[in-house]
């Protein structure tokens, strides 16, 4: 059951972390979109639940991880959220070789609305039984590390060695998955005659797209991110609207 946002800090660990917010940000320090959902919710814990399902290199994996800890350090330190949102982050990565080695993004977001649909003030802490909290980036998304991904931090390892600019490298980058794969809402301003033509479009072979695992619709449900921009993306995505507007479909990379 959820609560009202009256009821938000009936906990007192929210109370206190509330606190805590509040008087850093009168030091200085910013909290963004995710520390404004903190304080509306009571519910402090943030970041994507990452699924690893490519089990070929474990010290690859391991590096991918630190590049990741590494961009959201980072992140934090420039925008002076270092000692408020991201204290909160909250690192989840399943490791499961024999149920998740060379994993679909289908079969990745079955397991994650599993996971999701178990929110609970038990086990996801205090702010969790809040009306917004199961409609935060946390579980609306998860990210699928596999073996393009880890290829893709290897390629810019590379290129660094060679004495390349880190500008001038190729993106490390995941692919995020939507939890459902036909949300309910569309954007303002949508044109469903326009989708309709489209649709009709691909009726002819040489106008459809070619098919991503499996899929050939506009969206099909994931996209791929510079690993570097992840936690600007999970800003981004507390904007109900934002899947639509920085959609990439695969295999291009988002661009912020």
């Amino acid at each position: 059951m959820t609560t009202d946002e009256s009821q938000a800090y009936d906990h007192p660990l929210a109370r206190e972390h509330l606190s805590a917010l509040k008087a850093l940000q009168a030091e200085g320090q910013t909290v963004g979109a995710r520390g404004h959902h903190m304080q509306m919710t009571g519910f402090f814990h943030w970041g994507f639940v990452i699924y690893r399902c490519d089990y070929s290199e474990d010290a690859l994996f391991d590096r991918f991880i630190a590049y990741l800890r590494e961009q959201a350090e980072s992140y934090h330190r420039d925008s002076q959220q270092d000692r408020t949102t991201g204290l909160y982050l909250q690192w989840t990565i399943v490791q499961e070789r024999e149920a998740l080695d060379g994993a679909t993004k289908d079969h990745v977001r079955l397991r994650f609305v599993e996971w999701r649909d178990g929110l609970s003030v038990e086990r996801d802490g205090a702010g969790a039984d809040h009306r917004i909290t199961p409609y935060l980036p946390r579980f609306e998304y998860c990210v699928h590390v596999g073996r393009d991904s880890l290829d893709s931090l290897r390629a810019q390892e590379e290129v660094l060695r060679a004495g390349q600019k880190k500008r001038a490298t190729p993106p490390v980058f995941f692919a995020i998955v939507r939890a459902t794969q036909r949300p309910a809402g569309l954007p303002e301003g949508y044109d469903s005659d326009e989708d309709e033509q489209e649709d009709e479009d691909y009726e002819d072979p040489a106008n459809a797209p070619r098919a991503i695992e499996g899929h050939t619709d506009q969206d099909v449900g994931w996209m791929y991110v510079p690993a570097e921009d992840w936690v600007t993306l999970y800003e981004e995505l507390h904007n109900d609207q934002a899947w639509y507007y920085l959609y990439a479909w695969p295999p291009g990379i988002i661009k912020f």
